[in-house]
C-alpha cells in the first residue's frame, strides 16, 4: 500500500492522530502522538516527525490554555531549542557505525 492510500483510508475513518514509533540513536523505541494532517513530514523521516510534534502542540488551544501563555511559549522555545542541538550531534553511536566506511 502507497502512503497517499493509507492516509486517505485513515482519513476516512476520521483518525486525527497517529502514533509513530522509532528507535533513537540510543536504540530506544519511542512513540509520539502527531495530528494526521502532518502524516506526509511524518512519513519522511523522524525529525520531520518532531517538528510536526512541537506545531501541533504550538497550535493546539489548550496546551495554551493549560499551560498559560508564558509557560506555552517558553516550554516550546526550550523544546525547538533541544531539537535543533539534538539535530546538531553526532553520537558516538553515529561515530562508531558511520566513520568505518571512510
Amino acid at each position: 500500500m502507497k502512503p497517499e492510500e493509507l492516509k486517505t483510508i485513515l482519513e476516512a475513518k476520521n483518525v486525527e492522530y497517529l502514533l509513530p514509533t522509532y528507535v533513537d540513536m540510543h536504540g530506544v523505541s519511542k512513540s509520539k502522538m502527531v495530528p494526521i494532517h502532518h502524516f506526509n513530514r511524518m512519513m519522511s523521516g523522524s525529525e520531520l516527525c518532531t517538528g510536526a510534534a512541537l506545531d501541533a502542540f504550538e497550535a493546539d488551544p489548550l496546551t495554551a490554555r493549560v499551560f498559560g501563555p508564558e509557560m506555552h511559549n517558553a516550554w516550546l522555545d526550550f523544546k525547538r531549542q533541544e531539537w535543533l542541538s539534538y539535530m546538531n550531534h553526532v553520537a558516538d553511536w553515529e561515530r562508531r557505525r558511520y566513520l568505518k566506511f571512510f
